[in-house]
């Protein structure tokens, strides 16, 4: 896994830090930069938050990768709308699977995974991070 940068509530790490991790992996699960279109890779996501805030937070995280192509074409978001998973105060952590065959057209793209956090309320709130996996090459 690559580890990402992830910004909690700023609060000393006592109350409350996290980390973000996500890998590119191919079908049989070790990771790889050069894929193909209709293999069935997909980005592995981690996250976790800990500290005596965790139990009292409530509120989604929202997952969903950046694409953006090298040379011509525009960003684009995956999946859109992003995923949603509600805060589990039990103990934090937190997986997700992006499956991304015949997702990408044939080509090389930057990716970026992001991770953001909505309070109970649904307002966004300053707790997010992102994974830069680097340069992806999508073959035929």
């Amino acid at each position: 896994m690559t580890a990402g940068s992830f910004q909690p509530y700023i609060v000393p790490p006592t109350l409350l830090t996290g980390r973000f991790e996500a890998t590119v992996v191919d079908p049989g699960g070790a990771p790889m930069d050069i894929v193909r279109a209709g293999d069935a890779w997909r980005v592995d996501l981690e996250w976790e938050i800990t500290g005596l805030l965790v139990p009292a937070l409530g509120g989604t995280w929202h997952v969903h990768l950046d694409v953006d192509p090298v040379g011509s074409g525009s960003e684009s978001q995956y999946p859109n709308p992003p995923i949603s998973r509600p805060l589990n105060p039990a103990n934090g952590k937190y997986a997700e699977v992006l499956t991304m065959q015949n997702v990408l057209a044939p080509g090389n793209y930057d990716i970026v995974a992001n991770l953001t956090y909505r309070d109970g309320t649904g307002a966004a709130a300053p707790m997010s991070g992102f994974v830069k996996l680097g340069r992806i090459q999508v073959q035929p």
